[in-house]
């Protein structure tokens, strides 16, 4: 239906963390392409949109490398304050 509010932009980054580029450069580089990310204003994003982060460790001491084995996945909404 046309109500719905339309994907603009959709990211994942496959790479390993000692592969990846610092963040903003990143941001950059995709703003290129959906110039939203450099440009949009928080308030031009629908309510209901949202973001994941997966966290997971990087680096592993010896002592506990059988303790650390899981992963998590957190999800975060676009907020905005009204009156700044």
């Amino acid at each position: 239906p046309s109500g719905l509010p339309k994907l603009l932009f959709e990211f994942f980054e496959s790479n390993s963390p000692d592969k990846r580029t610092p963040f903003w450069d990143h941001v950059v580089l995709l703003g290129e392409t959906c110039s939203m990310l450099l440009n949009g204003d928080t308030r031009d994003i629908h309510p209901k949109s949202w973001f994941s982060v997966a966290w997971y460790p990087v680096l592993s001491i010896p002592q506990t490398l059988r303790a650390i084995k899981g992963n998590f996945l957190t999800y975060h909404k676009f907020a905005f304050a009204e009156n700044i």
